[in-house]
């Protein structure tokens, strides 16, 4: 769920880039950025809320830690690590999900995902359109 999560991630990523770069293509194509460089460009368009980007910044650092410890597991640290920059949204999902660790999970990443595709989707809106 952590890996999709953040493929999903990546992918909203390098659209924004796309959409708000006019030749966005090159620094994707060329630049093999890694995921923070790519999350520090997208910040600096200012399109995302820094909650959200600092979501993404821990939801980088579990996605490592899972790909390079054999037999990692997902902790509530871990998915709280994730949250807590959500504040009061977070909250309240530990407080319905908290008893359920692996749907705390599912619904804090759509609580960070939701935010990034709304991006893409009203850049596209704007009328912003990066090469397909």
């Amino acid at each position: 769920m952590v890996l999709r999560a953040h493929l999903l991630a990546e992918h909203y990523l390098e659209r924004i880039i796309l959409l708000c770069l006019e030749r966005g293509d090159r620094v994707i194509g060329k630049a093999n950025l890694t995921f923070p460089q790519k999350l520090t460009l997208v910040n600096s368009f200012d399109k995302l809320e820094d909650r959200f980007v600092q979501c993404f910044r821990s939801l980088n650092t579990v996605r490592n830690q899972c790909a390079h410890e054999l037999n990692r597991t997902i902790t509530i640290a871990d998915i709280d690590r994730i949250g807590i920059p959500l504040g009061k949204g977070y909250t309240k999902l530990k407080r319905d999900y908290g008893d359920n660790p692996w749907k705390l999970l599912q619904m804090t990443l759509v609580c960070i995902c939701a935010p990034i595709a709304g991006v893409v989707s009203s850049l596209e809106d704007e009328g912003i359109q990066g090469p397909d």
